[in-house]
């Protein structure tokens, strides 16, 4: 479920959208929160966020959802810490050639099994920016964020040999 109810709306409307799309889906059982930007997903590993969106019960849903993936909860930090991380993905994001987008002042724990890529760390500025929150569409391309505090990463993403288009 969503903790805003605000978002609620966007579950029915990707519900037609979902129904053309054969594989596996599950509902959320009310009385958790887990939202699309809590959920990363690198190969066999599932890293959930657990923070403003998303809750650890979410997470071990998903564990018992999905058995033949690692969940891992990575709990974000929150206004009262002094950070304001939405979702996970706008603290990290992992990418194609062993890079990852990280904003790691956003996460209270880093897990080792986010510790193995070659990161890319963002500021407080481009992470509230959503400088992380970019979407691979092929292991080496990037469609990214074209607003003047994501010109940094964007730049970094290119030296590191990403295609990166901006919108």
């Amino acid at each position: 479920g969503m903790r805003h109810a605000g978002r609620v709306e966007e579950i029915e409307a990707a519900r037609g959208i979902l129904e053309g799309f054969e594989g596996p889906q599950v509902d959320v059982p009310q009385g958790l929160t887990l939202e699309g930007g809590d959920v990363v997903v690198h190969r066999d590993v599932v890293f959930v966020g657990a923070g403003q969106r998303s809750d650890p019960e979410g997470s071990a849903f998903l564990a018992g959802a999905f058995p033949e993936h690692r969940v891992i909860s990575v709990p974000t930090k929150a206004v009262s810490e002094g950070e304001e991380v939405l979702h996970l993905d706008c603290a990290f994001n992992p990418l194609g050639l062993g890079y990852a987008l990280i904003y790691p002042q956003g996460l209270t724990d880093i897990p080792e099994e986010m510790q193995g890529f070659d990161w890319i760390e963002v500021t407080k500025a481009e992470a509230q920016a959503l400088a992380t929150n970019v979407l691979s569409v092929a292991p080496d391309r990037i469609i990214a964020r074209d607003h003047p505090s994501c010109a940094r990463v964007n730049a970094a993403l290119r030296e590191a040999g990403y295609s990166v288009d901006e919108l």
